[in-house]
């Protein structure tokens, strides 16, 4: 496995789009700091991707082959009632490694350093998509920033079912708790921290990447973990150390995963993490869509 095709790998695992898993609905329960088990872990994983809304924010940082750090981050928001999420990404850190390219460019080619230009804003309404991307807005028609798109529409083009659409076009950041399904090993109790005023206890484990086979869906479940299997094989990735923060209310409030892999044939590890924190559990407040006047639709954009 080329260090490119590795570093891919783990950008998908930890970004949570290697393959979807069905989180089931669950009511709150008040978990014990002295007597949490990884069921426990795992439930907690589960009552935490029932809230009915909350806000959330995540960092991810890699190191790219030639040793350069990459970092992306982002916030957001989620109302389960409405089936709205929104998020802003950053990824200005692409205009760093890119900066040099505009110049050679010439004319009126964008400044890529501006990180303004790489804060992408995406609002999903059920199985509509808005999505704003500053760097992009020129192709727009005249003022227009946001793009609407009809994932339905866009699925059906492809030829997937809407069973598998929901699946697979999700952006609620909550299916970064899926991992905690997989958890495996022994369980360590570090201590009690304060985050976003709340108490939790911070646990740490390990998650089994093979135990993924067994939580994806049936209609998956082969092509997924062939691809587990192989990443597993090639890079010697069996499991990701992972620390888990959780409240009295068997809530999650934050997780950090960290791994290094080493691909076949290579002297140096690939490094890499992510850190994700959700709060304000239960808040009330509103989604809104993009203003209608700011808003083109995808279809009318083909050419």
């Amino acid at each position: 496995m080329s260090r490119a095709r590795l570093l891919s790998a783990v950008v998908a695992l930890l970004l949570g789009a290697a393959a979807p898993l069905a989180l089931t609905g669950c009511g709150g329960v008040s978990v014990p700091d002295d007597v949490l088990t990884l069921e426990g872990i795992a439930q907690a994983a589960e009552t935490s991707a029932d809230a009915p809304s909350g806000r959330f924010g995540f960092v991810m940082e890699m190191a790219l082959p030639d040793g350069q750090p990459l970092t992306f981050s982002a916030t957001g928001s989620f109302d389960t009632s409405s089936a709205r999420t929104a998020l802003t990404l950053d990824m200005s850190a692409f205009g760093s490694l890119l900066s040099g390219l505009a110049g050679s460019l010439g004319g009126d080619a964008p400044d890529l350093s501006d990180p303004d230009l790489w804060k992408i804003d995406v609002v999903q309404d059920g199985l509509v998509m808005y999505m704003r991307f500053p760097l992009a807005t020129k192709e727009l028609p005249r003022g227009k920033t946001w793009v609407r798109i009809d994932l339905q529409e866009a699925a059906q083009l492809q030829g997937f079912d809407l069973e598998q659409l929901q699946q697979f076009t999700s952006n609620d950041p909550r299916d970064a708790l899926r991992y905690l399904e997989a958890v495996g090993g022994e369980l360590e109790r570090i201590g009690e921290e304060t985050l976003h005023g709340v108490e939790t206890t911070r646990y740490r484990t390990t998650i089994d990447l093979l135990k993924f086979r067994k939580l994806v869906p049936p209609s998956q479940r082969e092509a997924f973990g062939s691809m587990v299997e192989q990443l597993v094989e090639e890079s010697g990735l069996r499991t990701i150390p992972v620390e888990v923060w959780v409240d009295a209310n068997g809530l999650v409030r934050k997780m950090e995963m960290t791994l290094s892999a080493t691909p076949a044939g290579a002297s140096e590890a690939l490094q890499a993490s992510m850190r994700f924190e959700l709060y304000d559990y239960g808040k009330d407040f509103e989604i809104e869509l993009p203003p209608s006047a700011e808003v083109v639709d995808s279809s009318s954009l083909e050419s």
